[in-house]
């Protein structure tokens, strides 16, 4: 077994890797005894087992392999999660531009060969500019 040393909150912090507050949790939990100084500041026992690594006062390497992996995989998913907003907010911003082509035939069949030159009633033309360009493309 190591030896325990006795740290402030702040240095526990760095030895460990975290944050100040996330010590006062663990110290708030039971997880990580401590005691009050004579001077009023709160104080962390540490285990000193192994030496110490690159998040603190660790024994086991595997652990900062892990963690190295771990960083390295969310670091992957936040650019792809960048590159994604970026794809999606230039594609929203064509939305406006894509509109439905004016003269379009209900049906293939129903297309005359004739063209005629009688423009349709108002009533037709009016019902026609209120629909949406995709209830126009999709038939709703």
């Amino acid at each position: 077994m190591g030896q325990t040393r006795r740290v402030t909150l702040t240095k526990a912090a760095q030895v460990l890797g975290v944050s100040k507050e996330a010590v006062r949790k663990r110290v708030q939990r039971g997880t990580l005894p401590s005691d009050v100084g004579e001077d009023g500041r709160r104080y962390v026992y540490l285990d000193d087992v192994g030496g110490v690594g690159p998040g603190g006062l660790h024994g086991d390497d595997s652990r900062y392999e892990l963690i190295a992996t771990l960083r390295h995989q969310l670091e992957a998913e936040r650019e792809a999660n960048r590159e994604n907003r970026r794809i999606i907010a230039a594609l929203a911003s064509r939305i406006p531009e894509i509109e439905a082509p004016r003269d379009e035939p209900e049906s293939p069949e129903s297309v005359s060969e004739e063209p005629t030159d009688t423009p349709a009633p108002p009533e037709q033309q009016e019902q026609t500019s209120r629909r949406s360009w995709w209830r126009r493309v999709f038939g709703e």
